[in-house]
């Protein structure tokens, strides 16, 4: 199971995102190969260097993203569900508070990171964020 977010996606939302909301972070050394990231505590309150570059666990993810919000003038909440046994589809959307309808907020992955991540997206292009 995916545990963070992998390079490019880190990369992408460290344009946008608060690099204090990362619990996680890829080295970036030339030198050493690793595969993978790193738990942002061995920085021990040590700030990302140049090189090094923001990742974000799902803890941190789901951080980011509003429980409740407001669009287009109506109260939303953030609903998560995954799919019935057999179906690993993961989904996150905002449904109207009112009307308890789904609204047009929303993505579909196979699992929870690559969820969050394109909702992140999403929140981020509507200001949501």
């Amino acid at each position: 199971m995916k545990s963070y977010t992998d390079l490019e996606q880190s990369e992408k939302l460290a344009e946008f995102l608060s690099p204090e909301s990362a619990d996680m972070y890829y080295p970036n050394r030339i030198d050493i190969k690793y595969q993978g990231a790193l738990p942002i505590e061995y920085k021990h309150g040590n700030p990302l260097l140049s090189q090094e570059i923001a990742a974000w666990s799902l803890t941190a993810l789901l951080d980011a993203i509003p429980v409740i919000a407001e669009y287009n003038g109506m109260p939303i909440r953030l609903r998560i569900d995954k799919g019935p046994i057999g179906n690993d589809e993961y989904a996150i959307w905002y449904e109207d508070l009112q009307t308890n309808l789904s609204t047009d907020i929303g993505t579909e992955a196979d699992n929870f990171i690559d969820a969050c991540y394109e909702m992140i997206l999403k929140l981020n292009e509507l200001n949501l964020l």
